[in-house]
């Protein structure tokens, strides 16, 4: 799932045998910083995908999950951001997993580990209400804007940078046609995903990406 975000050099390495790797989460803010002596058992899981359902749905938007069993750690780390990367023998520069918040932080029953499940950007944006930041773009049935204008406007709500990318449908003219008091992040974007027929993802350098499929070969269709 994650080899589409991983470059020819990294995913070189990882498959070569014996070669040693350094993880390194820090905790933003403090001077905790987890490597492979507090980590129990290499215990350390990242799950990313673009969708999970079984039939191809543009727009879907899903947060990208990390988890692992720590030791030696005695301070709760819940809400805390962490930016996570490894070191691997041989390249210049560290492998980036990306940035990420705790969303909960257990010590396991005999209190000698702590269980760690942290969400990217995604998470925030997908549970968010955002009728207010729609009403303040539309504040008025008269208001028409490109849906490019919409989507930075979007991401700026958040704190976010998009990377840089001319998606089919910018140009589409929106106007208001809702008249929202709750309405989420997730039904935004995924609008804004469907409409241009990909899927937005947080990248590990923690920008908006849209990723657009490609073309599939013909040889091995209707397979992909």
């Amino acid at each position: 799932r994650g080899e589409l975000m991983i470059n020819d050099a990294y995913l070189h390495q990882y498959y070569v045998d014996g070669i040693p790797k350094q993880l390194n989460i820090s905790v933003i803010g403090k001077d905790i910083s987890i490597t492979n002596a507090e980590m129990h058992n290499t215990n350390f899981e990242l799950t990313e995908r673009l969708m999970s359902e079984n039939q191809l749905k543009f727009g879907t938007c899903e947060a990208s999950t990390l988890k692992y069993r720590i030791s030696n750690i005695y301070e709760p780390l819940i809400n805390q951001e962490i930016l996570v990367s490894e070191r691997l023998k041989g390249l210049k520069d560290d492998f980036v997993f990306g940035k990420y918040k705790i969303f909960s932080d257990t010590p396991t029953s005999d209190r000698q580990y702590r269980d760690i499940v942290a969400y990217d950007a995604m998470h925030r944006i997908i549970n968010a209400d955002v009728a207010d930041w729609y009403n303040s773009v539309f504040v008025s049935d008269d208001v028409v804007i490109p849906l490019k204008e919409l989507r930075h406007s979007f991401c700026l709500h958040f704190g976010l940078e998009e990377e840089d990318i001319a998606l089919c449908n910018d140009d589409m003219l929106v106007s208001k046609t809702i008249f929202p008091s709750e309405i989420s992040g997730k039904d935004v974007l995924s609008c804004i995903g469907e409409i241009n027929g990909c899927f937005p993802h947080i990248s590990r350098s923690g920008k908006m990406q849209y990723i657009v499929l490609k073309n599939a070969s013909k040889a091995v269709y209707p397979e992909n």
